[in-house]
């Protein structure tokens, strides 16, 4: 019986194309008139919460330092599971270590100083987003000039930088921003 209706409609639909096509026409017309009319906003947003990424993100945001120009974000964790920046010196001291060599590069204009903030008081700190609450992450914010008066050696010789710095230190060193993605280099698939 359903066979029968389908052999109907398709032998219906094949006699009178203009009509099935105008028909399906009117269909999405009227489904996106109503996708407009009745339906949500969306988002275009993700949150998994517990996730080191999202904590990373998280820290990111707060770090904002609104300053215009090229950023970068260089995310740090011990290798140590148990280390933490709070009570590690070993892993504090690396993390002086690498804001250092990152604020000597060339065309950076600043770095946010996590390791300065820890001395002064691990609450302040947090609050900034300069260290996750538990103090397994931290973030170096690194500023550029705009993209106008920055060349991909310079935003390359970040990256060589931390290509070093992963195997002299003991910490995981990740990085991206705005800064990884100007056009004529091919920074972001190799901060990843």
């Amino acid at each position: 019986m359903l066979s029968k209706a389908l052999l109907r409609l398709g032998t219906s639909a094949a006699r009178h194309p203009w009509r099935v096509i105008a028909a399906w026409l009117i269909a999405a017309t009227l489904a996106v008139l109503a996708a407009v009319a009745f339906g949500g906003r969306t988002a275009d947003s993700m949150t998994a919460p517990g996730l080191d990424s999202q904590r990373a993100a998280e820290l990111i945001e707060r770090a904002g330092t609104g300053q215009e120009g090229m950023t970068a974000q260089v995310v740090v964790t011990p290798l140590d599971d148990g280390a933490t920046f709070f009570d590690h010196d070993s892993a504090r001291t690396a993390l002086t270590r690498l804001q250092t060599e990152v604020k000597r590069l060339p065309h950076v204009l600043g770095t946010s100083d996590p390791a300065g903030a820890l001395d002064t008081g691990g609450d302040t700190t947090v609050r900034g987003g300069l260290v996750s609450a538990d103090g397994r992450i931290a973030v170096v914010r690194v500023q550029y000039p705009d993209q106008s008066r920055l060349s991909a050696e310079d935003l390359d010789a970040l990256v060589d930088l931390g290509d070093r710095l992963r195997a002299e230190l003991p910490l995981r060193i990740e990085m991206g921003g705005t800064s990884s993605t100007p056009s004529p280099t091919p920074t972001a698939a190799r901060a990843s």
